[in-house]
């Protein structure tokens, strides 16, 4: 549950960063190119998720659900310098 606070809190700074120089465009080069990379993840398990349940395959739904939750970029690859710089 705490991921996707993350993941919606994220999204929710991209989206007020486009009314706002000081958002995303504010970062630094490399912690814009890993939240980038994060959303993109996210996008393609969401994409794969929305054609598994048309298709009524709810097994894969599960494994695919995890894989997000576990492979979050951030979580493996921010340093502790732009941990702080993207909470400030």
């Amino acid at each position: 549950m705490k991921k996707t606070f993350l993941a919606a809190l994220l999204w929710a700074g991209m989206v007020q960063g486009a009314e706002s120089p000081a958002g995303v465009a504010g970062l630094s080069e490399g912690v814009r190119s890993l939240l980038s990379e994060e959303m993109l993840e996210i996008e393609k398990g969401m994409h794969a998720i929305f054609s598994y349940m048309i298709r009524g395959e709810y097994g894969p739904i599960v494994s695919t659900a995890t894989k997000i939750q576990d492979s979050f970029i951030f979580k493996k690859q921010l340093t502790d310098a732009q941990r702080k710089e993207l909470k400030a």
